[in-house]
């Protein structure tokens, strides 16, 4: 949010605003309020703690930058209760209309959403960072200097990872699949239906993968080395790799070893979204190494086009490669 409407509102809650600035923001305010404020139906104690919660939780501060998308707790401002949700609204509004991706607060619960095709980098409450790919969901309940860091998550996400002084642990949860648990340092993680892997890029970080007949395991990563699971058979694979091929995405940019037109489509399915055709499957094991723009699928497609030299279609999200 640019500070100019953070001042605003700011004005608006302290009385300080002019009346052609309290029109502006209860204008604005009024468009995301058409519904009843179910807050009429809670008693004086339940009022009492949804405005704790909302004064300590809910006013987030959300900053449009080039590369980043911050999502920290800033200071709380002393206002009655009615007046907050209208911030809250006020913010949920401005969000909306000013960056692509979603962002959600429940109670204490944080959900950072990327669309089809998106790349958003983030900030953690401890100042940690993450990069989400398309198509991907990073879920945590707000923790404090005590607890674990966890995090939940669904798609694609490069992590640099702070340490506190006091050893948190760093835990991200894919879902059914592993638990990657770090101190600091930067790794990869991919959590999607047909695959799960993580890439070291420095540090070290021990992952905790479902039980394999009778006990669960674990495995230590140095850095520069990749796991992999398939979900398909449970076989663990780890393997010595160039960390930049699987995380030059949060740069905006695919760096290609040999890799296989099969496993690019598999990309553009799961992060842009598309429904790829491809007219003869002998093209499938075709690779390509090189580096590709991938923050626009268009410029993608024209440079998978050219590197396979191969004609590529695109109607809508339907795509067709043909020879």
């Amino acid at each position: 949010m640019k500070p100019a409407i953070q001042d605003l509102i700011q004005k608006y809650l302290q009385g300080q605003a002019t009346a052609e600035e309290q029109v502006l923001v209860e204008q604005y305010y009024n468009s995301f309020s058409n519904q009843r404020n179910y807050t009429e139906t809670l008693s004086p104690r339940d009022k009492k703690l949804l405005e704790e919660k909302i004064l300590t939780r809910i006013l987030t501060k959300v900053q449009s930058a080039p590369e980043t998308q911050p999502a920290t707790l800033v200071k709380p401002i002393k206002v009655s209760l009615n007046n907050y949700l209208k911030v809250a609204a006020i913010f949920v509004g401005l969000v909306a209309l000013a960056i692509s991706y979603k962002y959600f607060l429940a109670s204490d619960k944080v959900v950072l959403t990327t669309h089809f095709g998106e790349v958003a980098t983030f900030t953690l409450p401890d100042s940690s960072r993450v990069t989400l790919n398309g198509n991907s969901v990073l879920e945590y309940t707000t923790w404090n200097k005590i607890q674990d860091r966890e995090v939940t998550l669904q798609g694609e996400a490069f992590f640099s990872v702070k340490h506190t002084q006091n050893h948190q642990k760093f835990l991200v949860h894919v879902p059914g699949k592993m638990e990657v648990e770090v101190l600091g340092t930067e790794f990869n993680v991919l959590g999607r239906q047909h695959n799960s892997r993580v890439v070291l890029s420095s540090g070290k970080v021990q992952l905790h993968l479902p039980a394999s007949n009778t006990s669960a395991q674990t495995v230590v990563m140095q850095p520069g080395e990749m796991v992999e699971l398939k979900p398909q058979t449970a076989h663990v694979i780890k393997t010595k790799v160039n960390p930049e091929k699987y995380t030059s995405w949060s740069g905006r940019m695919l760096v290609l070893e040999q890799t296989s037109l099969r496993d690019l489509i598999q990309d553009l399915e799961d992060t842009y979204g598309l429904q790829v055709t491809v007219n003869d499957t002998s093209l499938l094991s075709h690779t390509f190494s090189g580096r590709l723009p991938s923050q626009d699928v268009e410029v993608l497609l024209l440079g998978l086009s050219k590197a396979f030299d191969l004609k590529i279609t695109k109607t809508n999200n339907q795509v067709t490669i043909i020879k």
